[in-house]
C-alpha cells in the first residue's frame, strides 16, 4: 500500500509503501513503468518527492520468496500542478 496514495499540493511530500506479509520486499519505479523484484529499486525509506511543476508516477510491487509478485500498485504525486493530470484520481 502506498501513503498517501495521491497528493496534489505545493509542499514537498513523501511516501511510504508498506507489505503486512512477512519477508516481503518491496520494489518500485518512479517513472510509471512496471517494477520488476531484483531489477528495480527496493524500497528500503520513504520516497521524497520535492520538484515544483512535476507529476510522478509511482508503482510498486511486493515480493515474498516463493510467491509470484503482486500486481503493481500506483500513487500519483503532483507538486505545484496547474491541473490534475487526466488520470490522477481526485
Amino acid at each position: 500500500a502506498a501513503s498517501p496514495a495521491s497528493y496534489q499540493g505545493s509542499d514537498p511530500v513523501s511516501v511510504s509503501l508498506s507489505c503486512e506479509v512477512p519477508m516481503c520486499r518491496i520494489f518500485y519505479t518512479m517513472d510509471g513503468s512496471d517494477p520488476v523484484a531484483d531489477e528495480s529499486p527496493e524500497y528500503t525509506a520513504p520516497v521524497s518527492f520535492s520538484t515544483p511543476g512535476t507529476v510522478t508516477i509511482l508503482r510498486a510491487i511486493n515480493s515474498v520468496p516463493g510467491f509470484p509478485q503482486s500486481s503493481p500498485v500506483q500513487s500519483f504525486q503532483c507538486l505545484q500542478c496547474p491541473t490534475p493530470p487526466m488520470d490522477m484520481p481526485p
